[in-house]
């Protein structure tokens, strides 16, 4: 959640949970990304950002593109789609960086009710590996075992359609997202 009221140019944070430095460091980014989208300066206001979680520690930068579409909707007084959801670090020119653990997170937002699902364009398509093990019996009592990684490929989108039943895209900058998320 963000607000924003009359203050001093501040990024203040609810620190219950926790948070991480580079979450924090993700809203001071995402604020200077806002007052370059909408070409407002928030010099005489300050942001609060909170999160309505029940964990005991939030980290990592992959909340900077929804804390700057949420800082956005704040200042242009617009709402946010309910089903549509995005993750994605924010960079200072506004554009939308890798992340971590991008099929949990989907299938979190698809639990939760989400139909669109937004992530960083090079997130569409990912590259992982499967453990592939050998056996060779050289003799009796004596067996070689080699262990090898595969490459493989996911589509995300086709797995989300699929398997979550949701849509996933790929956007590269705040401007692409907020085309989705805003009403």
């Amino acid at each position: 959640m963000i607000e924003v009221n009359p203050g001093k140019g501040r990024v203040l944070m609810d620190t219950n949970p926790f948070l991480e430095p580079d979450t924090q460091y993700s809203a001071e980014t995402a604020v200077k990304v806002t007052q370059n989208y909408t070409g407002k300066s928030l010099n005489d206001r300050d942001v609060i950002v909170s999160f309505d979680t029940t964990g005991q520690l939030l980290g990592g930068p992959s909340t900077g593109a929804a804390m700057t579409i949420t800082t956005i909707a704040a200042i242009e007084q617009k709402n946010i789609k309910t089903n549509v959801a995005i993750t994605g670090t924010i960079e200072p020119d506004g554009e939308i960086g890798q992340i971590g653990g991008v099929v949990q997170k989907a299938e979190a937002a698809a639990k939760n009710g989400i139909k669109l699902f937004l992530v960083p364009n090079d997130e569409l398509i990912l590259t992982y590996y499967e453990r592939q093990i050998t056996k060779q019996k050289r003799a009796p009592n004596y067996v070689v075992q080699r262990v090898s990684y595969i490459p493989k490929t996911l589509d995300l989108n086709n797995y989300t359609m699929s398997e979550l039943k949701m849509e996933t895209k790929g956007v590269s900058t705040i401007s692409d997202a907020v085309k989705y998320m805003l009403e």
